[in-house]
């Protein structure tokens, strides 16, 4: 508990560093900054053992902790947790981003395209790894693999689920492409977190009702809901 609470308290002061770096403009030099105070956080390693973030077997190989959020969908501070491996085709963000390195190893790709300049061709290459990371302008453009697992911070500048459809290259089809974020996402903002599955959201309307604002495709099976805290959130993950 005393750990847990440290790790609250380590997480509200960077957040709040993190918004005031905002507050001033976001150019290259400000996600830098960001990026440092993130790299700050990742030395309390202890605060974030691989243990309390597992990973939970969904379809992209990696899970998503949400750490700190405000209530605008702003300032969002997620751990990527990977078991194994997995990968991200070049993309943007819509948001500036920070990637920051805990445990293992992440290979970052940035392009010399904007998304919809064509084929994307490789800037430059990076790996993640604990005491390194990352900064990203919403319109940059990067590509990731994990292989043997990580654990690293990714921190937005907006709610990745409240953002509009991302851009990202298709190899398949030779083209940039837009999709929207569906993550499963745990809330784990100092709560005990606690995973129900259900068969369909329809079924259960009568229970769910008040989530409806936050599931608005209410056409496909659900796999996961979770509920965290007095106030629980129901995301979802569509087949």
């Amino acid at each position: 508990m005393m750990a847990r609470a440290e790790r609250t308290a380590a997480v509200a002061a960077a957040m709040s560093d993190i918004r005031d770096i905002d507050a001033a403009g976001i150019d290259r030099d400000s996600v830098e900054l960001i990026r440092h105070r993130l790299i700050e956080l990742a030395q309390q390693k202890e605060l974030f053992p691989w243990s309390d973030f597992p990973p939970d077997g969904s379809k992209d190989g990696s899970t998503l902790y949400l750490l700190s959020q405000d209530e605008d969908h702003r300032f969002a501070l997620y751990m990527q947790s990977v078991a194994d491996t997995t990968q991200a085709p070049p993309h943007d963000h819509l948001t500036w981003a920070c990637i920051v390195g805990l445990e293992g190893k992440e290979t970052n790709r940035r392009y010399e395209q904007l998304a919809g300049q064509g084929p994307p061709q490789i800037a430059d290459e990076f790996v993640v790894e604990h005491g390194t990371g990352i900064a990203f302008l919403p319109d940059d453009v990067h590509s990731i693999l994990v292989q043997g697992g990580s654990l690293n911070f990714h921190c937005y500048g907006h709610d990745l689920l409240d953002l509009p459809p991302r851009n990202y290259w298709s190899e398949a089809d030779g083209e940039w492409r837009t999709m929207k974020i569906r993550y499963p996402i745990i809330d784990a903002r100092s709560c005990r977190q606690t995973v129900f599955r259900l068969a369909n959201l329809r079924k259960r309307s009568a229970a769910l009702s008040n989530w409806r604002s936050l599931t608005p495709e209410l056409t496909k099976p659900i796999a996961k809901v979770i509920f965290c805290g007095p106030e629980a959130s129901a995301l979802t993950m569509h087949s």
